[in-house]
């Protein structure tokens, strides 16, 4: 084998996203849904927005954008793991953490 081959075998291989497979909400399983969405939320950065930490920010605060934008990747993240019924239940919601 090529020393450029052996190399390039050797070399790690690029971090990629993992998928997770959770079950989504349905009522039942909210305490095992809470705490794989709460860990999965704090992997992902998103917890200190959704436990309401880090408060919304006003519209003329240099970092509203920032907030916004994890803010909505949370909002996204939770929708995404309930069940139909649930995900009626919060459609006015406008944060993520009314959401939760």
């Amino acid at each position: 084998m090529r020393e450029v081959d052996m190399a390039q075998q050797l070399a790690p291989t690029p971090c990629v996203v993992r998928s997770y497979q959770l079950h989504k909400l349905t009522g039942p399983n909210y305490l095992t849904w809470a705490i794989r969405l709460t860990l999965l939320l704090k992997k992902a950065v998103l917890w200190d927005i959704v436990s309401g930490t880090v408060p919304q920010h006003a519209a003329r605060d240099p970092t509203y954008a920032n907030w916004i934008s994890k803010d909505i990747q949370a909002q996204s993240e939770l929708l995404m793991h309930l069940g139909d019924r649930q995900a009626q239940l919060i459609r006015r919601c406008k944060t993520s953490s009314e959401i939760w």
